[in-house]
């Protein structure tokens, strides 16, 4: 995630940022959702169905090595943490993370009347993000870091899929009032 894009933009570029995510996302999606429903998958957008649609991406994921940046001390090129970050997702999966950030969001906002889809707020780390508002106690779910961290998390660390059911027990019992 380029946290330093989403500080740069005004709040009209964030409001458009936004509107562009939907719109784009909005009809990429409908491709990867046939897919998913021809495998006889739920993909309703749903709570339910999220897990589906991240477990059927995930299996399909694919990453491709990156070089170590030389220009860095060995004592930070040693770490395992460093080291493990050298990758970054293929084509497909980029494009996936984008729509199935958009399909959890979409999911989220379809859930309930008191969520919406709008602008991070700009005191947080996901200021200016596209996010889902209208948590208990004005938290906002930024799907986009949220599926990065899901499919970094499962990717690098060898994570189970099912963390994805978790992450969407976590935000599903934040829906209410405060």
């Amino acid at each position: 995630m380029n946290f330093q894009f989403f500080e740069s933009l005004s709040v009209a570029e964030a409001e458009e940022f936004l509107r562009r995510f939907l719109e784009v996302e909005s009809g990429k999606v409908e491709e990867l959702l046939r897919a998913v429903r021809a495998e006889g998958l739920l993909a309703d957008f749903s709570l339910a169905s999220i897990y589906s649609l991240f477990e059927w991406v995930l299996r399909r994921a694919s990453s491709v090595p990156k070089e170590p940046d030389l220009s860095l001390p060995d004592w930070i090129r040693n770490t395992s943490s460093y080291s493990q970050g050298l990758f970054e997702f293929d084509d497909f999966t980029k494009e996936a993370i984008l729509q199935c950030a958009y399909y959890m969001g979409e999911s989220f906002a379809r859930a309930s009347p008191i969520l919406k889809w709008g602008i991070g707020n700009r005191d947080f780390a996901e200021q200016n993000q596209p996010v889902i508002t209208g948590f208990r106690q004005d938290i906002e779910m930024p799907p986009i870091l949220v599926t990065e961290n899901i499919f970094q998390r499962v990717s690098l660390r060898g994570a189970s899929p099912t963390v994805v059911q978790s992450i969407v027990d976590y935000w599903s019992e934040r829906i209410g009032p405060s």
